[in-house]
């Protein structure tokens, strides 16, 4: 979560961050909702 926040401030100001809608299909966002990236990497953890 501190990562994403040095990136947006690396940036000088506004976050985006480019991820998948689909293979092949980019999308960028310029907000993450921290609950919904914390049980991504929490089942990406348990599979892995």
């Amino acid at each position: 979560m501190a990562g994403l926040n040095e990136f947006r401030e690396h940036l000088g100001g506004r976050l985006t961050v480019s991820l998948l809608e689909a293979i092949g299909k980019g999308k960028e966002v310029h907000s993450i909702d921290i609950n919904t990236l914390r049980k991504a990497v929490s089942m990406l953890r348990d599979k892995w």
